[in-house]
């Protein structure tokens, strides 16, 4: 039974530069996460290889893979083989229950994953913004989890400080 990924909080990761060009990246899933997930790739081209395996690809998805000849665009279901050679896997399934299922298998071959389904089942996130938004702290909805959460975070965290200052003023 693969170990259960602790929950973090975004700060609790750390931004990493990663040499692209011997990268294989594993991409599961084939509809709008899947696709935002290959949108945020800087320079996909760069990537050793991009495999992408999902049922029923949509349009963008296949017109990304088109235009990349180190992509792999295949149609099928998941199978924990599609793992052999992965450096990453990003679990962008419309499907939790796959996602996690991913995470699971990638874990026991001990492959970094990021799941848009949340952190818990990540090892690392995938940043839309820049380094210095994230060093500066402003992040402005720089990480990328794919789940919705950054919204939700952002509420909380301001209820948090009303609260305190609220606390702090004796109301």
């Amino acid at each position: 039974m693969p170990k259960k990924r602790k929950i973090v909080s975004i700060n609790g990761f750390q931004p990493v530069l990663l040499e692209q060009e011997r990268l294989n990246l594993l991409i599961i899933g084939s509809g709008e996460k899947a696709l935002h997930q290959l949108q945020t790739l800087r320079k996909p081209g760069l990537l050793k290889s991009v495999t992408l395996v999902g049922l029923q690809p949509n349009n963008r998805v296949r017109q990304f893979a088109a235009a990349y000849s180190n992509f792999r665009l295949l149609e099928k279901e998941f199978d924990a083989i599609d793992l052999e050679e992965k450096n990453l896997v990003i679990a962008a399934s419309e499907d939790g229950f796959l996602n996690e299922k991913v995470s699971q298998e990638a874990a026991l071959k001990k492959i970094m994953v990021h799941s848009v389904t949340g952190p818990q089942q990540s090892d690392f996130l995938v940043m839309k913004g820049s380094f210095s938004q994230y060093d500066a702290g402003l992040n402005n909805g720089s990480l990328y989890t794919g789940d919705g959460s950054e919204k939700k975070w952002k509420r909380i965290a301001t209820y948090l400080v009303i609260a305190f200052a609220l606390m702090v003023t004796g109301h």
